[in-house]
């Protein structure tokens, strides 16, 4: 799983990588020293009481750059916020990825997902679309 990560006022873009075996973690590019550099690391995010997600693992961040969404299992969503340390701060170190929440959902078979965009300056919080097969109805 690769996502392109813009933080709101980064001005260096990141690379979120999920592998095969539970492990995730954020890249950036040290101009400075021409090197990569690992921002944040989350080492098995597996949750024994789950089962895997039966399509593949999805990542979406929202059209604010506020929140990442993580659909790993089943039923769960995992959201990580998107987190700037310090306006003045212009660093890569200065954004970073927050801890992430695990939201329970009572849609088993998720076929698609992702972020609407807000609909006014009112609209601050983030909304999840979510198409999914209702197995009740077979």
């Amino acid at each position: 799983m690769l996502e392109r990560l813009q933080f709101a006022q980064s001005p260096t873009e990141h690379l979120f990588v999920g592998t095969d075996r539970y492990m995730y973690f954020t890249l950036s590019w040290d101009a400075d020293s021409q090197q990569l550099h690992t921002q944040k690391t989350y080492v098995d995010q597996a949750d024994k009481a789950s089962r895997d997600s039966q399509t593949q693992d999805r990542c979406h961040v929202d059209p604010t750059r506020q929140y990442m969404m993580l659909q790993l299992y089943d039923g769960i969503l995992t959201i990580l916020p998107l987190l700037s340390k310090g306006k003045k701060k212009k660093t890569s170190e200065a954004f970073s990825l927050g801890e992430p929440v695990p939201a329970r959902i009572p849609e088993f078979f998720v076929r698609s997902s992702f972020f609407l965009y807000p609909r006014g300056e009112a609209d601050i919080h983030p909304k999840i679309a979510i198409l999914y097969t209702d197995d009740r109805d077979s």
